[in-house]
């Protein structure tokens, strides 16, 4: 069977839209490129489509609050931010900081600082901020939202998810469903995760992060097919998503698909080289087809991607699967 870590994007994932602070796709996208202005080329989370506007001021668009909290980082559950999204979060930190000095009643940089902060792993600084966002705007939903995933963080998952459950519900809020989703599913609650993600999709169809997330919650019911529709659907909104073209390309192996897997897999990791998960279950599926040498290749870029994040179980795992080939 075909690893089955599949990546869910928090508070993804990983993300999202419509309302008080969640925004369509394309206004993500100018968003993203706004930030770009600050971080430097190659600083955009996603890449590939071409904005239909830019923005110089990361924290608005067409006179609009722009917040982060709607576009979580891809992220699987219980693992740690990357490097390189901590250093997109600290830069994030950065000019939101500068926001705020330059107006300190924008509740709107103080909302973005105390979730850039969150990221960075600093729950105390970002609960300050959010703590300032909610004393100007009592009313924020963002803000609101912000200091219920420094609890979740704090690991109270299963606490947050009443106070979750009531955000999405008064505000309408699809990155509150979205969180809620994720939380439910956390807990193996697959059938309520998937409600709540299809709750966010009513408000906000064109969020990849979720189609993506609502595929994960149907496979894990046995329910594949209606899995395979959301992983295109999030690939038809975002075709630079690793983690759906993986997720794929687990069902696909699992339904005995090997060639349809293989090429899910390989297009992960064309996006990601450096995508461990995905370079395993492209060996396991080469295995499968007896297809000794690629499926070695394949094993050893995995071991050696587990062994740089210190995941000395999953070396183990791949030597023994080596000793099997050998």
């Amino acid at each position: 069977m075909a690893k089955d870590k599949l990546s869910q994007t928090f508070n993804k994932p990983v993300k999202n839209v419509i309302n008080i602070g969640r925004f369509t796709l394309n206004t993500r996208i100018a968003w993203l490129t706004g930030i770009s202005l600050f971080l430097g080329s190659g600083a955009l989370i996603y890449n590939a489509v071409q904005p239909r506007t830019t923005i110089n001021n990361p924290q608005t668009t067409n006179n609009n609050p722009i917040y982060i909290i709607n576009n979580p980082p891809l992220t699987s559950p219980g693992e740690k931010l990357s490097d390189a999204e901590k250093a997109k979060a600290q830069a994030i930190v950065e000019q939101s900081r500068k926001a705020t000095k330059s107006n300190p009643n924008d509740a709107t940089a103080w909302t973005n600082l105390g979730e850039a902060l969150r990221r960075t792993g600093d729950l105390p600084g970002a609960q300050q901020a959010q703590e300032k966002a909610l004393q100007i705007n009592p009313k924020l939903t963002e803000a609101r939202l912000g200091l219920v995933l420094i609890k979740k963080d704090q690991g109270k998952t299963a606490e947050v998810i009443p106070e979750l459950r009531t955000i999405a519900q008064e505000g309408k809020n699809a990155a509150a469903y979205f969180s809620l989703g994720y939380s439910l599913y956390e807990q193996k609650d697959f059938s309520g995760s998937e409600a709540a993600y299809r709750q966010s999709i009513a408000l906000d169809p064109n969020d990849a992060a979720t189609h993506y997330n609502l595929g994960n919650a149907l496979k894990d019911q046995g329910k594949l097919e209606d899995a395979i529709a959301s992983y295109q659907s999030a690939i038809r909104i975002n075709p630079n998503n690793e983690y759906a073209h993986h997720g794929l390309g687990n069902v696909l192996f699992n339904q005995g698909k090997l060639e349809d897997s293989i090429a899910s897999y390989q297009t992960a990791i064309r996006i990601n080289p450096n995508y461990a998960d995905a370079h395993y279950n492209l060996g396991l599926a080469f295995k499968q087809q007896g297809k000794k040498s690629n499926s070695i290749s394949q094993f050893q870029q995995a071991r050696s991607l587990y062994q740089q994040k210190g995941d000395t179980k999953e070396v183990a795992d791949i030597d023994r699967l080596m000793r099997e080939l050998s």
